[in-house]
């Protein structure tokens, strides 16, 4: 699904760049290795980040921390591009006042996270989706226009921790697979994320780029278009999402992929396995309620008999 969001905006940089004749330098392999061996540290990094994730020992914020000397290191002391007496001052106050300006569109994204939480508004649109809603594709498009407005009034992470857990149930419900609801979640927020009126990067943008909001605003909505046709697309092609998952993601309990394999039966879904598991369970508790009150019964006459004899 990423990879399909990036080629439809390589689509369209090539289509307007083409009337702009702009200049474009062949691709050759020599010019391409030298490219990447002078990127050998930036490359390096987000390898570093992905395995101190896995370890599990570091938080986001340490990471985030070692992130920023690692790159000092890299630009002051490896590269060299950065002077420490002349340079770094400078870009010491323009990155804190980029800062200073993320903080307040984050204070103010917050308190409308309160209000939204403390209002329970995610709970009363899901529930008025809840009940006018009875068809699958029509549960996919109103989760894609709900989380669209959620991406534009809340954070990422707010609104994992306040949304989520509400719509998994619905998902299930619809038959939705676990790997394709994420996927659609985080595609709904990246594109939320930049769609006006209050998506935060648009005001990161208009500080960093030095131009008015609403200049921003223009800009911005033919990009808008080409990330939800694609999301139309990851929407409803669902291969897109869990095709991958399918093929190499072993289960945990019996150690079988969910693609078929040679000999062993038809794929069984995710959501199947856990629905078939509570069936079974209230399947065996309502057994054992039925055995138990059975043999109370005949229990009393056989002691009764036990005693004449």
């Amino acid at each position: 699904p990423g990879l399909i969001m990036v080629l439809v905006l390589c689509m369209y940089a090539f289509w307007t760049g083409l009337p702009h004749n702009i200049d474009r330098a062949p691709f050759q392999i020599r010019r391409a290795v030298s490219a990447i061996r002078g990127a050998w540290g930036e490359l390096l990094l987000p390898v570093a980040v992905l395995m101190l994730l896995q370890t599990g020992k570091v938080g986001i914020n340490e990471i985030a921390s070692l992130t920023a000397v690692y790159v000092f290191v890299l630009e002051v002391f490896v590269y060299r591009d950065i002077r420490i007496g002349r340079e770094l001052p400078k870009i010491l106050s323009e990155s804190m006042m980029l800062v200073g300006a993320i903080c307040v569109i984050l204070a103010v994204i917050l308190g409308m996270n309160n209000f939204l939480t403390h209002a329970e508004i995610p709970q009363k649109i899901l529930s008025a989706m809840s009940t006018l809603i009875t068809e699958r594709w029509m549960f996919l498009l109103a989760l894609n226009l709900f989380l669209l407005i959620i991406g534009c009034l809340m954070d990422i992470f707010s609104a994992i921790v306040a949304v989520l857990p509400l719509i998994i149930p619905l998902a299930l419900a619809f038959d939705v697979h676990p790997a394709h609801l994420g996927v659609i979640f985080l595609a709904n927020l990246e594109i939320g994320y930049m769609t006006p009126p209050v998506g935060m990067n648009l005001f990161i943008s208009s500080f960093q780029f030095e131009k008015p909001v609403f200049s921003v605003y223009r800009s911005v909505v033919p990009f808008i278009g080409l990330l939800i046709f694609a999301l139309i697309l990851i929407t409803y092609v669902e291969p897109l999402s869990t095709a991958l998952p399918n093929k190499f993601m072993t289960r945990e309990n019996t150690g079988v992929t969910s693609e078929q394999t040679p000999g062993s039966g038809p794929a069984v879904d995710d959501t199947e396995i856990l629905f078939d598991e509570e069936e079974n369970l209230e399947e065996l508790y309502g057994e054992e309620n039925e055995t138990g009150t059975e043999e109370k019964d005949p229990a009393e006459p056989q002691e009764d008999s036990q005693t004449e004899e």
